[in-house]
């Protein structure tokens, strides 16, 4: 999960975050081709939140809070 940014940073969503794979060699970061899985929501930082990661032999999944974000 990455932070999606504070209120006045340019292109980014207080309220949303990321998920997103980084994999493959540092000069070939395949990141592009699993997401990002965005999450546009309620003020993240209005309480608190569960996150959630799924890891298995056939997917990789992520939540917020009980919802999809990412399934890859």
């Amino acid at each position: 999960m990455e932070s999606a940014g504070n209120v006045g940073c340019p292109n980014r969503n207080p309220n949303g975050f990321f998920s997103t794979l980084h994999w493959g060699r540092k000069d070939h970061d395949r990141y592009f081709m699993t997401g990002p899985g965005q999450f546009s929501g309620p003020d993240l930082s209005e309480g608190f939140h569960t996150y959630k990661l799924e890891w298995t032999e056939q997917f990789i999944k992520t939540y917020i809070d009980g919802n999809l974000v990412l399934n890859f």
